[in-house]
């Protein structure tokens, strides 16, 4: 696989955002989609595939990967989880991912 010299740099200059720095108000379906792809595209091993669709994402709160949206909005919480998810993803299994999230809960804030 071959890495252009701006992808290059994209990679390089990606920064995670910390838990402090995602959005405080709580997003819609169709906004988490797009903060998500928007947030995580240097990381996008594929960029013809999305990282995160609303089948994915409907898919990961029936699953319990993540907590289900309050009034149909998703909070810091689960922008924190989803980002990991569709990071991890990419190189271990949902169950895999599922257990990481769950040791990480049970041994320090969220934060």
């Amino acid at each position: 696989m071959y890495i252009e010299e701006t992808e290059l740099k994209d990679i390089l200059d990606f920064h995670c955002p910390r838990y402090n720095e995602l959005p405080s108000i709580a997003l819609y379906k169709d906004q988490v989609i797009l903060y998500i792809e928007e947030t995580l595209k240097p990381l996008n091993l594929n960029p013809e595939e999305k990282l995160l669709t609303p089948t994915m994402l409907n898919n990961y709160v029936k699953q319990k990967v993540i907590l289900p949206p309050k009034d149909k909005k998703y909070n810091e919480e689960h922008l924190a989880h989803l980002i990991v998810v569709c990071v991890l993803k990419q190189v271990f299994s949902l169950h895999e991912i599922c257990d990481l999230i769950n040791i990480q809960m049970e041994s320090c804030p969220i934060e």
